[in-house]
C-alpha cells in the first residue's frame, strides 16, 4: 500500500511562471507518472503515459507508475521522486481550435518543481510530443543537495523499547487488543507495541523502513465502540498526518479500513507476534 503520491489530489493549476528551467528536475531520480488528465477528467490512458515514461527515461529520470514496486530508497525518501502529470486542454480563437498539453512536476511537498506547456493546432499527440520534446536534453544529472526536504509533524512519542513492552505485557493483565504485532501483507514494514494508556490504545513504534518514524512515535490510537471488537481509529500516515477510520480484532489480527487512490478497499493489517493467548 502506498502512502507516499496517493495522497497528492493534483488540482488545475494557475498558468505561473516558472520557465522551463530543466536544473529544477536534478533533484529527482524518479518520475512517478500519473494519469492524464483531459479537460478535467482523468484517464488511464496507457499510449499516453507510456510516451512519457520514454521522454523521462531518455532524459535521465526513471519512470514509475503508481501500482509499481517502489524502489527502497524511494520508499525511504519520497522526495526523490517526482509526481508527473499531463494536462491537455483546447484553446484558441476563432474557429480554429489550439491543442494544449501542460506536463506539471510535482514534489514531495505538493508544490510545483516545474511547468512545461506547448500547443498544437492539430490535435493532443502533437501536443504532447512538442512538450516532451523539451526533456531531451542532455542538462539532467541527479544532484541530491536539490532534493526537497518534507518537515514533518510532531507525534506523541511514549518512551519504550521491545523489552520493556514484553515486560509490561508479562506483568499485567491485558485487553484482547494488546500487545507487539508486525504489518501483514503489505509492502510498507511496521512492527508496533499497542497498550492501554487511559480509556484508549496506543500502538508505538519498535521497527519502521521509515527514518521518520522513530522508536516510541505514537502511529495509531484505537478507541472502544459499542460493537464487539471494533475500534474507531487514528491511523498516521507515513507522512504523519492522520487520518480517522475504523479497525476490526478477530482473534490475533487487527484490520483497519484503508482505501487507495481510486477509492477501492486496500485495508492495512496487524498480527498478532506477543504475547500468545
Amino acid at each position: 500500500m502506498k502512502h507516499i503520491y496517493l495522497l497528492f489530489i493534483l488540482f488545475f493549476v494557475t498558468q505561473i511562471s516558472l520557465g522551463q528551467d530543466l536544473t529544477k528536475l536534478n533533484g529527482f531520480k524518479y518520475g512517478i507518472v500519473d494519469d492524464i488528465i483531459y479537460e478535467g477528467t482523468r484517464s488511464n490512458d496507457l499510449e499516453f503515459k507510456e510516451k512519457i515514461s520514454v521522454a523521462l527515461r531518455e532524459f535521465g529520470i526513471t519512470p514509475l507508475y503508481q501500482n509499481d514496486i517502489f524502489p527502497d530508497d524511494l520508499k525511504q525518501n519520497p522526495c526523490l521522486g517526482v509526481l508527473v502529470a499531463n494536462m491537455f486542454f483546447r484553446g484558441g480563437n476563432g474557429s480554429v481550435p489550439a491543442y494544449f498539453s501542460k506536463l506539471n512536476f510535482v514534489d514531495c511537498r505538493g508544490r510545483i518543481a516545474l511547468i512545461i506547456e506547448l500547443r498544437h493546432q492539430g490535435n493532443y499527440k502533437g501536443a504532447l510530443s512538442k512538450t516532451l520534446s523539451k526533456l531531451k536534453s542532455k542538462e539532467y544529472f541527479f544532484s541530491p543537495q536539490l532534493t526537497p526536504k518534507i518537515e514533518f509533524a510532531e507525534v506523541e512519542n511514549i518512551n519504550k523499547n521491545e523489552n520493556e513492552l514484553k515486560i509490561y505485557f508479562d506483568s499485567t493483565k491485558l485487553d484482547p487488543i494488546e500487545g507487539i504485532y508486525k504489518s501483514y501483507k503489505s509492502e510498507t514494514n511496521y512492527k508496533l507495541g499497542l497498550i492501554k494508556v487511559g480509556d484508549l490504545y496506543k500502538a508505538i513504534i519498535i521497527e519502521s523502513d521509515y527514518p521518520q518514524w522513530k522508536k516510541g512515535d505514537v502511529k495509531a490510537i484505537f478507541e472502544n465502540t459499542a460493537a464487539e471488537g471494533v475500534f474507531s481509529t487514528k491511523w498516521y500516515l507515513s507522512n504523519k498526518t492522520s487520518i480517522e477510520t475504523f479497525a476490526n480484532l478477530e482473534g490475533g489480527l487487527i484490520n483497519i479500513e484503508m482505501k487507495n487512490s481510486n477509492g477501492e478497499s486496500d485495508d492495512l493489517k496487524l498480527l498478532k507476534l506477543y504475547p500468545k493467548n
